[in-house]
C-alpha cells in the first residue's frame, strides 16, 4: 500500500465506484455482460474500466441481494444473460445517486481550498 502515489488513490476510488456505475449504466436500460462494460466505459468518460473479473462477481452481489434480475434472451443462435434493475435497485441507485452527490460536493470544496 503506498498512500503517496496518485495510482493508489485512483484505483481505490475507482474499486469504490464500480457498483454506482453498473446502477448507473442498468438504471437506463437492460444489457448483457459485454454491453455493460462499455456503458460503464462510456458513462465514466473512460474513468472506470472494469474487467469482467469485476463485472460478474458485482453482478452477483447484487444478484443475491435482489437489486439485479437475470433473464436469458435468444439473440441469433445464441442465449445471453441480460440484466435489469429491480424497483429495489432503482431505488438503490437513487439513493447511491445522492450519496455520491453529497460527497462531491464536500470533496470539491474540501480540493477548493486545499489545493490553493
Amino acid at each position: 500500500m503506498k498512500l503517496e502515489t496518485k495510482k493508489y488513490w485512483d484505483d481505490l476510488i475507482k474499486k469504490s465506484i464500480t457498483k454506482f456505475f453498473i446502477l448507473s449504466a442498468l438504471y437506463d436500460k437492460e444489457c448483457y455482460g459485454y454491453e455493460l462494460a462499455s456503458l460503464v466505459f462510456r458513462n465514466s468518460f473512460g474513468y472506470c474500466s472494469p474487467s469482467f473479473g469485476t463485472i460478474y462477481p458485482t453482478l452477483n452481489l447484487l444478484l443475491r441481494g435482489k437489486y439485479v434480475e437475470k433473464n436469458e434472451v435468444a439473440i441469433g443462435k445464441k442465449k445471453k444473460k441480460v440484466y435489469s434493475l429491480t424497483k429495489k435497485g432503482k431505488k438503490a441507485y437513487q439513493v447511491a445517486l445522492q450519496a455520491f452527490h453529497d460527497q462531491a460536493i464536500l470533496l470539491s470544496s474540501i480540493c477548493d481550498n486545499d489545493l490553493k
